[in-house]
């Protein structure tokens, strides 16, 4: 089954690490055994001055193949990447859902 990762706000102006980069990191390197990267893409967000955002407003959605029994793992290790890697003044957030939902 898919299973999507929306990832956003990680990043500040001037941080060294964007969210789409965040995201592919992610999806590269921290995926558990039996769960392979299907891609990453970038959503364009609205650009309006009363929505603070860094410099592009956008967000990123990892795609994964995986058991549905790897979901929790998949989330844990998705929250304990943002906090690693996520700017210090950043507000990041992240969504899960399945392929199904």
């Amino acid at each position: 089954m898919k299973i999507f990762l929306g990832f956003d706000d990680t990043d500040t102006l001037g941080g060294e690490i964007s969210t789409g980069l965040l995201a592919r990191r992610f999806g590269q390197t921290k995926l558990p055994s039996g769960a392979r990267l299907w891609g990453v893409l970038r959503q364009q967000l609205r650009l309006d001055a009363q929505i603070p955002f860094t410099s592009q407003n956008s967000a990123a959605c990892v795609v994964v193949d995986a058991a549905e029994r790897l979901i929790a793992e998949i989330t844990e290790r998705a929250l304990a990447h943002i906090a690693e890697v996520a700017s210090p003044t950043a507000a990041p957030g992240l969504c899960v859902a399945r392929e199904d939902m």
